[in-house]
Parts: structure tokens; C-alpha cells; sequence
């Protein structure tokens, strides 16, 4: 996924999250195997945090997800909605003059836009002003845990097939 500023900086940090270091598969990190990081397996380089955050791949470093880099209200936002702890990480991508945000569930029935814990019907507030406010066609879409990828009406917040 390429780094985009459809979202701005933030002083926030990651703590204890690692969901992008384990959802996604990195080729880049080839010491892990002749193709990469595979998804759903944390990097081995994150013993307590990256060992090699300073030395680590260009994908990785250039990779935010929206948890760091949300303009909002104090220039932050609460730890509930850190992807470890809302159960969702949000990307940004734009290819084409189009843009998209993805909503990447990170483990098997966390997120469920029908019954949406607290966190997540903010953070999916948060995630909808965004999208009100961009100059580009932006599409929202979730990613399920097992990789399926379904549209999200925004008016309407259900999910189209």
C-alpha cells in the first residue's frame, strides 16, 4: 500500500499495536523466506517493539496507518481507537485521481459494521468526516479478516457486495 496525504501527521505513536507489522504480506523483509513476510504472521524482527526500526524496509517506514496520522481534535485521538484495540486498522491509498480508504479487520469477527462496538461507530465517524472533506472521489471499503473485500456505502454505512 503506497504512503498518501489524504491523511495528515499526528503526534501519535504506535505503543503497543503491531497490526501492520503481522495483517499484510511484506516481500520486502526477505530474511523471513524467499517470498517475504506472509500476512497474518508478525515480522521477526518485533520482540518488544521493531529491532530494526531504524535500518527497517522503505515499505514499512513509509507505511502510516490512520491511528498516527489523524488531524483531529488536540491532534490525537483516544487509545480505544488504536487499531490493537478497536480490532480495525484504517489505511488510506490513491491511485488514478480515486482514493480509498480501507478498513482492515484484524482478527476473525471484530468488526461488524451492523454492530459496531463504541470505538469503532467513532472511529468510523471519524474515518466518514475525513472522507466529506476530500476534493478527490473517495471510496471507504472493509477488508475482512479472511481477505474479502466489500465496498462500504457511506450515506447509508452498510456494506455492498
Amino acid at each position: 500500500m503506497s504512503s498518501h496525504n489524504l491523511i495528515a501527521s499526528s503526534d501519535n505513536s504506535c505503543g503497543e499495536c503491531t497490526a501492520c507489522c503481522s495483517r499484510w504480506d511484506i516481500p520486502e523483509v526477505t530474511w523471513m523466506g524467499p517470498t517475504g513476510k506472509p500476512r497474518m504472521t508478525l515480522c521477526d524482527k518485533n520482540c518488544n517493539g521493531c529491532t530494526i526500526y531504524e535500518s527497517r524496509p522503505k515499505v514499512c517506514a513509509d507505511f502510516q496507518c490512520f491511528w498516527l496520522k489523524i488531524n483531529s481534535v488536540n491532534n490525537s485521538l483516544p487509545v480505544d481507537l488504536r487499531p490493537d484495540k478497536c480490532g480495525v486498522m484504517v489505511s488510506a491509498d490513491s491511485q488514478d485521481g480515486k482514493a480509498s480508504i480501507l478498513l482492515d479487520e484484524l482478527a476473525e469477527d471484530t468488526f461488524d459494521i451492523a454492530h459496531m462496538t463504541p470505538a469503532q461507530t467513532r472511529l468510523i465517524a471519524e474515518v466518514i468526516t475525513l472522507i466529506e472533506n476530500q476534493t478527490i472521489p473517495t471510496e471507504l471499503f472493509l477488508r475482512k479478516y479472511n481477505w474479502e473485500t466489500l465496498r462500504i456505502n457511506i450515506q447509508t454505512e452498510q456494506t455492498i457486495t
